[in-house]
């Protein structure tokens, strides 16, 4: 007689989905990672452009704005997932049994790497990429405009 060891073909699954999460969660910190340089490379070319004098208008500040804003919100979202976690931690150090659990700690794996719609990371994030997206298609139409290009 043969053990009863669940489902049939559930090791597999169970394999095959973490090696969906480590992807994307590498790909998760790869995208963090390029808005951060993206948005702080828009900060430094929009300030070059400033300090030779070669743009000067009001949609450039506008657009430093925004790539500043982008590593803004970065910045806050990394503090907040460190509060988070620590928060996370020490509750989880006061606890003796899974039946104190609290419930709001009992997460699928892709929400415990962000990727949830309703994860304040990934809302964060998103509106980073927002502000690289604007940034860079206010300061192409700019630079466009400025050569005079119709």
């Amino acid at each position: 007689m043969t053990e009863d060891s669940g489902p049939f073909g559930r090791e597999v699954v169970v394999e095959i989905l973490q090696r969906r999460l480590q992807v994307a969660a590498s790909s998760y910190e790869q995208i963090i990672n390029r808005l951060w340089a993206g948005n702080g490379a828009g900060v430094v070319a929009t300030l070059a452009a400033i300090g030779t004098g070669k743009a000067s208008s009001a949609v450039v500040f506008v657009v430093l704005l925004m790539f500043t804003v982008g590593i803004m919100l970065l910045a806050i979202m990394a503090i907040c997932s460190l509060f988070q976690l620590a928060s996370e931690l020490r509750t989880l150090e006061r606890i003796d049994s899974v039946l104190q659990m609290p419930m709001n700690l009992l997460r699928k794996p892709s929400e415990d790497i962000g990727l949830s719609i309703y994860d304040c990371r990934a809302i964060i994030a998103g509106l980073s990429a927002l502000m690289f997206l604007a940034g860079t298609g206010l300061g192409l139409f700019e630079v466009a405009h400025m050569v005079g290009f119709p």
